[in-house]
C-alpha cells in the first residue's frame, strides 16, 4: 500500500511540476511576445526578427507537446490564424494591387470564410509577419510590398508597408498600387491577447 501511495504522490508531483513548467513557459512566451511587439512598434525590425528566431521560436518548439498551440494554424477554410497575436489572415495573399484607400474599401466589403469584419492591417499587425515563414503560410504571396493603413510619422504623406521579398518595412505614396492582405481580430472577446 505504501508503494502505491508513494507512486501516486510521485505522479502528482511530476504532473504538478509539468503544469507549473508549462505555465511558466507560457508566461515567458507572452512576455517575449510583448517585447517583440514593442520592438516592432519602435521600428526595430531587425531586433524583432532576431528575438523571434533566437528566443520565441525555440521556446515555442519546446512547448509543442504541452498546452501551447503552434503559432500559425491553417483553419482549413482559406484562413490562417496567428495564435501569438490573435489575428486571422486570408490564406490567399493575392487580393490584387491597390492604393491604400481602395485596399481599405476592398477589405471592409470582403465577406469571406463566414466573416464580414475584415480590414486592411495597420503596420503593427502587418509587421508581426516579419520573420514568420510567410512564403509557406500564404498562397500566392507576392515577393513585393504589401500595404498597411499606417502613415509614417517621419515621412509626411508616406504609408508604411512590408516587403516580403526581404522582410523589411517600406514607405510609399498611398496612391501607389501595392498588394494587400486582409486581416481580422480572431479573438475579439478574449483578454490577454495583443489587440492593435
Amino acid at each position: 500500500m505504501k508503494n502505491i501511495i508513494s507512486t501516486f504522490a510521485m505522479i502528482c508531483v511530476v504532473l504538478f511540476c509539468n503544469q507549473v513548467s508549462a505555465e511558466t513557459k507560457e508566461s515567458k512566451l507572452r512576455s517575449l511576445g510583448a517585447k517583440h511587439f514593442n520592438l516592432l512598434q519602435n521600428g526595430k525590425i531587425k531586433e524583432a526578427g532576431e528575438l523571434m528566431s533566437k528566443e520565441i521560436q525555440p521556446l515555442r518548439e519546446s512547448m509543442e507537446d504541452g498546452p501551447q498551440q503552434q503559432r500559425f494554424i491553417d483553419n482549413g477554410d482559406g484562413t490562417v490564424t496567428d495564435n501569438d497575436y490573435g489575428l486571422m489572415w486570408t490564406k490567399n495573399a493575392n487580393h490584387g494591387r491597390r492604393s491604400v484607400s481602395d485596399g481599405k474599401s476592398y477589405c471592409k466589403k470582403l465577406k469571406f470564410a463566414g466573416y464580414d469584419d475584415w480590414k486592411m492591417p495597420n503596420s503593427n499587425e502587418l509587421e508581426t509577419l516579419i520573420g514568420a515563414p510567410a512564403n509557406t503560410l500564404f498562397e500566392q504571396l507576392q515577393k513585393e510590398t504589401y500595404w498597411s493603413t499606417t502613415g509614417d510619422d517621419m515621412s509626411w504623406g508616406k504609408t508604411r508597408g512590408v516587403s516580403f521579398f526581404d522582410n523589411t518595412v517600406r514607405k510609399g505614396d498611398g496612391d501607389e498600387q501595392y498588394w494587400i492582405l486582409p486581416v481580422r481580430n480572431a479573438r475579439p472577446q478574449e483578454s490577454g491577447w495583443f489587440h492593435f
